[in-house]
């Protein structure tokens, strides 16, 4: 186990009012987030949603047209990048390809005109925070990209930034370096305390590693919350298409009986438990694939549904299912060990179902 070396503590973020334009093109209109000291938030969103603009703006490589910058108590929203005290890590390590891993991981240190002992002592307890010892001498181009990234990881911590930012730190990386890079940003990051903003288009990877997740459309924040949160509870018809697979189906709420409603919707008459939903109003109606059951015989069931199977995709422990009911599609998630799931063929007819708990309601 190696002995995190000492630090100065991480500092908050905090973003008021974050608004920039390209020309006609608003990539950031208007955005407040607060990072907590210590923590990691992830800005998650398509192409184009204004995650990587906000994450420029706060490392100074883009000024706002309007909002403030605040690190801890300072407001750097003019202040140049390299008087920020910010760690950088980017998806293409952004290592100089001539220098050592010691030397590149020295670098922000030298910069900073570190004493060359105190330069020697931080850059072997920064290298063996991401089990590099021993690899001071070798150029970038003799290591692997795992092991390149790792470097990079490494010199973003090693001057004791109050702020981390990851841009895709994991994007040119295969499936299987990036599962373990990830564990390895998120165990660095409780190490040492670390406060990180993370972009990412991955929605499992933003699940994985976020204390919160900020969901980003059209330059705006759709909604921040815990994993949890934003994949059980998402407040806009957005957020849940765009976090994990849903079944979406919107109609007037059309009857209520106790604390469930009826949403008519596609030729259904969905119950939802909501008992905050009035009737008269419409709403969006989530229902996560996992929570699709498949019934058998005379099984209760909330909602019911009779459909084909069109597709299977094999998903390991669990398969995938495409069902077809009439001029409606449904997706279910079933876990292979459930008999009798797996004897289940494409065009079997099956019944399916899933409570009024299950179904999310999305207002409007």
């Amino acid at each position: 186990m190696v002995t995190a070396p000492s630090r100065r503590p991480s500092l908050p973020l905090r973003l008021t009012g974050i608004g920039k334009r390209f020309g006609a093109v608003v990539a950031v209109g208007g955005v407040d987030l607060t990072v907590e000291a210590g923590e990691f938030v992830t800005l998650l969103g398509p192409s184009g949603s204004g995650k990587t603009t906000l994450l420029k703006v706060v490392a100074g490589f883009e000024a706002p047209d309007r909002g403030t910058v605040h690190i801890g108590a300072t407001d750097v929203t003019r202040m140049p990048p390299g008087r920020r005290n910010i760690g950088m890590v980017f998806q293409n390590y952004a290592l100089f390809p001539h220098m050592t891993v010691a030397r590149n991981v020295a670098f922000p240190l030298s910069v900073r005109h570190v004493a060359r002992e105190e330069i020697g002592r931080r850059v072997a307890a920064a290298l063996a925070l991401v089990e590099l010892g021993g690899y001071d001498e070798r150029l970038p181009a003799q290591l692997s990209g795992g092991q390149q990234q790792r470097v990079a990881l490494s010199r973003a911590v090693v001057f004791d930034p109050g702020l981390q930012l990851l841009d895709e730190p994991f994007g040119a990386l295969d499936r299987r370096l990036r599962q373990q890079l990830q564990e390895e940003v998120r165990r660095l990051q409780r190490r040492l305390g670390l406060t990180a903003v993370f972009v990412t288009h991955d929605q499992e990877e933003a699940l994985l590693l976020s204390d919160r997740i900020a969901v980003m459309n059209q330059g705006a924040i759709e909604q921040i919350g815990p994993p949890h949160e934003i994949y059980a509870r998402p407040r806009t018809v957005f957020a849940a298409g765009f976090i994990g697979e849903s079944n979406l189906w919107s109609g007037p709420v059309t009857a209520r009986d106790g604390a469930d409603v009826t949403i008519a919707a596609d030729g259904m008459n969905l119950r939802a438990r909501a008992p905050a939903v009035a009737s008269g109003g419409s709403a969006t109606a989530m229902v996560r694939p996992e929570r699709v059951r498949l019934l058998g015989g005379a099984e209760p069931a909330d909602n019911r549904v009779s459909a084909r199977v069109e597709e299977i995709s094999y998903l390991g422990q669990t398969q995938k299912y495409l069902l077809a009911a009439g001029s409606r599609r449904l997706t279910a998630v079933w876990d292979l060990t459930a008999a009798p799931v797996g004897s289940i063929a494409v065009g079997a007819c099956v019944t399916v179902g899933w409570s009024a708990a299950d179904v999310h309601l999305i207002a409007g």
